[in-house]
């Protein structure tokens, strides 16, 4: 069960108990997800700043006690690794770390880039320069 004081919230909003039902499952972390956004093309009223902040502490709480249902990090928008991508990003890092101490003078391995690591294709061109500085003749606009 949850620790978080959801006494007001309940009062207010009796059928918000149905979270204490579905706690611990992936149907009561999507209905904590569902409560916070707006799934009413914009007619939503929402809640007070006290019941948001509870919301958004009982939804703290579920992925900290159920992390295995918390497949999306909602505030950075970010799918969350597999357990084997990370075990492969440990043992590489440990690499790296060793290669390091064995040779500190030796430039770090160069690490695999994606995509998102790959500037622009004109990311080097010149910026354009800033146009002349003509505030000495602002007066003769004005003429």
């Amino acid at each position: 069960m949850h620790e978080v004081d959801t006494t007001k919230l309940y009062q207010d909003y009796p059928h918000l108990k149905q979270i204490d039902e579905l706690w611990g499952t992936p149907a009561g972390r999507d209905l904590l997800i569902e409560l916070m956004s707006d799934t009413r093309d914009g007619k939503r009223v929402g809640f007070s700043h006290d019941h948001g902040m509870t919301l958004l502490a009982l939804l703290t709480e579920h992925d900290r006690q159920f992390p295995q249902f918390d497949t999306i990090n909602i505030f950075a928008g970010i799918v969350r690794t597999s357990d084997t991508e990370l075990q492969e990003k440990d043992e590489q890092q440990q690499r790296l770390i060793e290669a390091m101490r064995n040779n500190p003078s030796a430039p770090p391995p160069a690490a695999k880039t994606t995509a998102e690591d790959t500037p622009p294709p004109n990311a080097d061109a010149p910026k354009p320069s800033a146009p002349p500085d003509d505030s000495d003749k602002s007066d003769e606009w004005f003429k």
